[in-house]
């Protein structure tokens, strides 16, 4: 082997090792991105959000997806005034009974 060819398998070995811890970052710098987003959420100003949402937790839909069980109507939607939807480029609405923007996007039929 040349030693051109050794820096570049040292390299490479190198690279695999690291390669764990780099996810591992990446994934942490990904979650508190969300819990930062989440904790800017509007959702439970939405006069379509409602006591049983609250009690269960639910908020943050354009990420997280639509209503389980709680919010089965909609009475206007604050989604176009929420920071997190402009924070990240959202063009939807009403993702707690449409679902999430990426659902949305895939043209899921409205609930």
């Amino acid at each position: 082997m040349s030693t051109a060819d050794e820096e570049i398998a040292i390299l490479a070995a190198k690279i695999r090792r690291a390669a764990p811890g780099l996810a591992a970052r990446e994934e942490q710098e990904r979650q508190d991105a969300l819990k930062a987003l989440r904790e800017i959420c509007i959702c439970p100003g939405c006069p379509t959000y409602n006591v049983c949402a609250e009690q269960a937790a639910e908020k943050f839909f354009c990420a997280e997806g639509g209503s389980t069980v709680c919010i089965q109507g909609e009475h206007g939607c604050l989604c176009p005034d929420c920071p997190v939807h402009a924070e990240m480029g959202l063009s939807h609405r009403s993702f707690c009974t449409r679902d999430s923007e990426t659902v949305q996007g895939y043209g899921t039929p409205e609930r």
